[in-house]
């Protein structure tokens, strides 16, 4: 979420509540805090407006394609890696000693694995690399590695 549409959601949220407090102090129609609540209700209802309708109106490429540019850039460093370890392991020049344990193996599948393990025999379990990264572990205390 952009920063300016959050501060506007917390400002409106806030002048609801003052407005809404301004309400419960009413004494007559005609009273200040009946005023108060009415202006803060419309306070309220502005920066709503200039949070949500303004901002996707003034700039609505950034509202609707800020999520895939975020998935773009995350597509492409998963490529960049993917073709490191390629060439790490097929070309007769790669350098198979740069990649570490949590390259090479399918951490998902093994994660499974051991959550089942868990489940069954109750006995803990992780995974750690060489240089003592913990990859992934359960039922274990972080005194195991220590």
């Amino acid at each position: 979420m952009d920063n300016t549409v959050f501060f506007l959601m917390v400002g409106a949220m806030a002048a609801t509540i003052v407005g809404e407090l301004a309400f419960t102090f009413y004494v007559s129609v005609y009273g200040l805090s009946n005023l108060a609540g009415h202006f803060l209700k419309i306070i309220s209802f502005f920066l709503v407006y200039m949070a949500l309708v303004r901002s996707s109106l003034t700039r609505p490429y950034t509202t609707l394609f800020r999520d895939l540019e975020k998935e773009k850039a995350a597509l492409k460093e998963s490529e960049e890696s993917a073709s490191r370890k390629i060439q790490a392991i097929l070309e007769p020049k790669g350098d198979i000693g740069s990649l570490s344990l949590g390259d090479i193996i399918d951490r998902e599948a093994l994660q499974s694995a051991l959550e089942e393990f868990y489940r069954l025999t109750k006995i803990g379990s992780a995974v750690l690399d060489l240089s003592g990264k913990v990859l992934f572990g359960i039922g274990w205390q972080n005194i195991c590695t220590k």
